[in-house]
């Protein structure tokens, strides 16, 4: 038990006469590569090799930020030259697989990049707005972020799965004309990251109702078909009885 043959192009038979594979994933979050060995008719989940404490973004047969060097006249590719700084730019969309990551059919032999992105993403700023003279809830604004425009499909799912709520705008930095004045948002005076990717916004006044319990978390979908959830807030929103915090502002005007 534990023999194998190696047949060709990284795979090998068993004693048992069961076909395995060996192939390689790249994690882009810190540059190092796992070795893998499953059986060659077996579905893996790449999706649960995400290291800890960052966010499936998909998997890649290519990762622009990787540098590369020369080891005996072989070509190695290990990142050096684009330091991992939080965030994942350098992917091409068109690339990524669309077998889904959690059963997909790796290949003998191929290395596949995995996109690993900062928790940050997908954390939720809210904002909640109000008419200057009775304090009374009008609008419910919230704010996110993700690393790029590589997915298929982001918002904010309110309370079920199945409502989602797609993003009104995404930009680099999102300029709010506030009734009070006009603020410009970006991932760093919203989640405290410089040049973190892009800020999106979600409004939600049409979920506004006395004394109702409003789950929301942002999310996004993966080429590949993936429904990826961020941080949730739960809140009970009652409309004539708000408590102004400093993120409140009398009425937004418009937003650009």
């Amino acid at each position: 038990d534990g023999e194998f043959n190696i047949i060709k192009d990284g795979y090998e038979t068993d004693i048992h006469g069961e076909k395995h594979i060996t192939f390689y994933i790249y994690h882009t979050s810190d540059n190092t590569v796992e070795t893998v060995e499953t059986r060659d008719d077996r579905p893996f989940n790449i999706y649960s090799h995400v290291k800890d404490g960052l966010l499936y973004g998909g998997y890649y047969p290519d990762y622009y930020g990787k540098g590369s060097y020369l080891d005996d006249g072989v070509e190695v590719k290990d990142g050096t030259e684009i330091a991992y700084d939080g965030i994942n730019s350098e992917w091409n969309y068109s690339d990524g697989y669309t077998e889904n990551g959690k059963a997909m059919h790796p290949e003998a032999g191929v290395t596949y990049y995995l996109k690993e992105v900062p928790t940050y993403c997908l954390k939720q700023r809210l904002i909640y707005t109000y008419n200057g003279g009775d304090r009374i809830l009008r609008s419910f604004y919230i704010f996110s972020a993700i690393d790029d425009l590589c997915y298929q499909d982001t918002g904010v799912v309110v309370d079920e799965i199945t409502n989602k709520v797609k993003y009104k705008k995404v930009r680099k930095e999102l300029t709010v004309n506030w009734k009070s004045g006009a603020q410009t948002y970006t991932t760093l005076n919203c989640f405290g990251v410089e040049n973190g990717g892009y800020i999106a916004l979600t409004i939600l006044d049409d979920y506004l109702t006395e004394g109702r319990v409003m789950k929301t978390t942002p999310y996004w979908v993966t080429k590949d078909n993936v429904l990826v959830l961020g941080t949730a807030d739960v809140r009970v929103y009652s409309l004539g009885n708000l408590t102004v915090d400093e993120y409140s502002y009398t009425r937004i005007d418009s937003f650009e």
